[in-house]
């Protein structure tokens, strides 16, 4: 019963989560197309952003049905507080991604929120429900690390052979960020599925794609890191 009580919750949130989703990805969608007009970038907007926007409405609202679910029959206050804060990075990651397709950007902005809110979630609420605090910073900062380092390293590997960015500096930044929250084994096992789906993903797309361009090819991995 309690869980259909947080489904139910977490179904009216979503009303103004999407009215938030569409105001911020409206808002950021301008700053960044005026910031590349003005670099001289080229850059395509889709033909139909309702459909990707609608498409990341379903994903979003799955997710938050899923961690309604997932936080079970508990009630109590640390509970409560990690259901709000899974909800609030599921829908910040789902901007992430659709900024990272349509324009292979992420926001500093963006990476800035998450990494205040790792911040919060890793080091202030284990010390405000008493939980083991050290160590969870302990893990949280070796995450840190392990996230960023290793797609920076990655990069520069890739700058060396093929003298090209490998992996964009704004994922780097992402999972300096995510790296904080999750701790390093979760960061290693969040790196590894975001490599394998997005290698899968990047292969089909390769296959169906009709356009020789190079542009055509750049597959954006935020939202494989989101994922």
């Amino acid at each position: 019963m309690i869980v259909l009580i947080k489904v139910l919750a977490c179904l009216i949130l979503l009303v103004p989560v999407f009215f938030l989703f569409k105001f911020s990805l409206s808002f950021l969608s301008k700053r960044i197309e005026k910031e590349l007009t003005e670099n001289g970038e080229e850059f395509s907007v889709p033909q139909n952003p309702k459909r990707v926007y609608f498409v990341f409405y379903i994903i979003t609202a799955v997710l938050f049905v899923l961690s309604a679910v997932v936080s079970g029959d508990a009630v109590d206050a640390q509970s409560i507080v990690r259901l709000i804060s899974t909800l609030a990075l599921s829908a910040v990651l789902s901007i992430v991604s659709v900024l990272d397709i349509t324009y292979y950007v992420i926001p500093n902005g963006l990476v800035l929120i998450i990494l205040v809110y790792s911040a919060i979630v890793s080091f202030l609420l284990p010390l405000a429900f008493n939980t083991e605090a050290f160590g969870n910073m302990l893990q949280c900062a070796i995450g840190f690390l392990a996230g960023g380092l290793s797609l920076l390293i990655i990069n520069l590997l890739t700058r060396l052979l093929i003298k090209r960015d490998g992996i964009g500096g704004g994922d780097i930044k992402l999972m300096f960020a995510v790296g904080l929250l999750l701790g390093w084994k979760l960061t290693v096992f969040a790196l590894l599925f975001g490599f394998i789906i997005g290698a899968i993903c990047s292969l089909v797309l390769r296959l169906i794609s009709n356009s020789d361009g190079e542009k055509s090819l750049e597959i954006p991995f935020g939202p494989y890191l989101s994922l």
